[in-house]
């Protein structure tokens, strides 16, 4: 058994609100009151930092879902479906989703191994790719 695992736990800190948005719309049928209501969910938040005592100014959040909420685990995976198109088109049948990370499995023989191994580095390299598309 090979297993890779991709660890995404920063990820939530790179969600694009108008892209999960989208996604919400475009791939889950979300729309009305629902989508308007995850909008204002995202829009509008703001943070600030402390350091040595010192606030800094108010910034807006562009991006990110709400870490500590049920929703953000949800809207994370949800804005990451699409990963799967990844997967399948290297053939890896056998993978697993959770809120930050993505397990790849692999059931091979040892003289497989090899294959298994590029498999998986490619699927490595295509998920930077879509990383980066996002």
């Amino acid at each position: 058994m090979c297993l890779v695992l991709l660890d995404l736990s920063s990820a939530f800190d790179t969600v694009d609100h108008d892209i999960l948005l989208d996604v919400l719309q475009r791939q889950f049928l979300v729309d009305g009151p629902a989508l308007k209501w995850f909008r204002s969910c995202l829009t509008g938040r703001t943070q600030v930092f402390c350091i040595d005592n010192k606030q800094s100014a108010i910034l807006p959040v562009s991006c990110s879902v709400p870490q500590g909420t049920i929703l953000g685990p949800v809207q994370f995976n949800s804005y990451s479906k699409d990963i799967t198109a990844v997967f399948d088109k290297l053939g890896i049948k056998c993978h697993h989703l959770f809120a930050d990370d993505k397990q790849l499995l692999a059931s091979v023989t040892v003289t497989d191994v090899s294959v298994a191994k590029s498999n998986a580095e490619a699927c490595v390299t295509d998920f930077q790719a879509w990383c980066a598309s996002r």
